[in-house]
């Protein structure tokens, strides 16, 4: 899936994952959506910093297929499916700290990408019971992960928490307001994309992708924030001239042929912890979850020293270019690889879904 590349060393932009890396690397691929200015009725206050809860309510936060998503929809959609009271918990000062913090711009991505989804599945005539079969697996393994995560977490605190059925629905409640709107992207994508059971088509895909089968890529990136780092929010103002400034310096340095991308990254990059080394990532998979999946995708296509960009991520404006490519393993196609390579190929073309749809369905966000 998607949000996502683990298992070196944390690169600068890696996160701490608590939900299952299925989930993150599906929410995290979820970020190449465009940008807009934003915008709302003339009659709704203007907001400016972080988002304040009931004022901005009308706040256009997204927009898919042409309509407007407001904070206030989203919201209600939360609240209904996830996490009951929501809106009158916001309203209070703990309330507007946690609408503050990346929670809302990482629910605004959710869920303009749910919308998108669930416009694709009415078009394709998806039965209803067969999203809820889908929805509920989602939320059901998601959680049964998150909790074992939890219990290995205190434990390594020397805790042993005692799991009552009380405490269990008040950790689930927990979860789904935390990650409920991921758990139904990715139950989406699972209905659209069903696991593939045809022994040609998986050896098709097998013969058509092999080298994604240990294989990596050495790449390097330039990043511009175009958003708040801690906050998620768009940039606004003199900050967002800036970002967009600051890109289309980062266009002119570039030589074509990329000869001088390390020199552009040690000078321009807002990833100081790559910038030192040309911005490069070392032995990242097609299908890695440390990094956002536009980033993996993009470095995966291009030829060696060819460059692209601008392209966009949660963490901001990319200009990639690949370096190397390794085949670090071989893996056969036989029975026991048989699961590993079906599994890769649902997720690659669940990745290709979700792009495919952000396009079509044209979304956009505004926070």
């Amino acid at each position: 899936m998607l949000y996502r590349c683990a298992n070196e060393p944390k690169h600068a932009m890696i996160q701490p994952r608590a939900v299952t890396i299925a989930t993150l690397a599906l929410v995290t691929a979820l970020s190449g959506q465009t940008t807009l200015p934003a915008s709302r009725p003339e009659s709704a206050p203007a907001a400016r910093g972080k988002l304040l809860w009931p004022r901005d309510a009308q706040r256009v936060i997204a927009r898919v297929d042409g309509t407007d998503l407001t904070l206030d929809e989203m919201l209600r959609h939360v609240e209904e499916r996830h996490a009951p009271g929501l809106r009158d918990y916001l309203a209070t000062p703990s309330g507007q700290r946690d609408l503050a913090a990346p929670m809302a711009a990482t629910w605004v991505r959710m869920y303009a990408d749910l919308c998108a989804l669930r416009n694709e599945a009415r078009y394709r005539n998806l039965p209803a019971k067969d999203l809820d079969a889908a929805l509920s697996a989602s939320l059901k393994v998601g959680f049964e992960a998150w909790l074992t995560e939890y219990v290995a977490g205190r434990q390594r605190f020397g805790e042993t928490p005692e799991l009552t059925q009380e405490r269990i629905n008040l950790l689930l409640s927990r979860y789904q307001r935390e990650h409920g709107l991921a758990r139904e992207v990715e139950g989406l994508l699972a209905a659209l994309v069903p696991a593939p059971d045809k022994e040609p088509e998986i050896h098709a895909f097998y013969t058509r992708h092999a080298r994604i089968f240990g294989g990596t890529v050495t790449f390097a990136h330039i990043l511009i924030h175009h958003r708040d780092p801690v906050t998620g929010e768009l940039l606004e103002g003199e900050a967002r001239e800036r970002a967009t400034n600051k890109v289309a310096e980062v266009r002119a340095r570039l030589r074509p042929d990329g000869s001088n991308f390390a020199e552009v990254a040690a000078l321009l990059s807002d990833d100081r912890r790559t910038a030192s080394r040309g911005g490069e990532f070392g032995r990242v998979g097609r299908l890695d979850d440390r990094l956002p999946a536009i980033l993996c995708r993009t470095a995966w296509e291009l030829a060696d020293g060819a460059w692209a960009g601008p392209v966009e991520s949660p963490f901001g404006i990319h200009f990639v270019r690949r370096i190397s490519f390794v085949q670090e393993q071989f893996v056969l196609y036989t029975d026991a690889a048989k699961p590993e390579i079906a599994a890769a190929m649902r997720r690659y073309l669940q990745e290709e879904l979700l792009f495919e749809v952000r396009a079509r369905r044209r979304v956009t966000l505004a926070y």
